[in-house]
């Protein structure tokens, strides 16, 4: 992994950028998610997320279907790729 692409605020776009949740509000979730435990990397998701109404949102975009990873196309598959 390109050392950028752990800098803070460029790892979820880096990795999730491609990713087709079905709805691209999903999809900037992910990635600010993503930039947000890349940040607090130890504990729990409350240790790591302390605004709780973007808890909430973290805990909902895991609870939708469509944000699991699909076998065929794994959203970090071209990052992965560049390594």
């Amino acid at each position: 992994m390109d050392r950028l692409d752990c800098a803070p605020g460029r790892f979820g776009a880096a990795q999730f950028a491609g990713a087709d949740l079905g709805d691209e509000r999903r999809t900037k979730r992910l990635i600010r998610l993503a930039d947000q435990l890349m940040a607090h990397p130890e504990g729990t998701l409350p240790d790591k997320i302390a605004d709780p109404y973007q808890l909430g949102a973290a805990y909902r975009l895991f609870a939708e279907p469509t944000s699991r990873p699909r076998p065929s196309s794994p959203p970090t598959r071209p990052a992965s790729a560049r390594r």
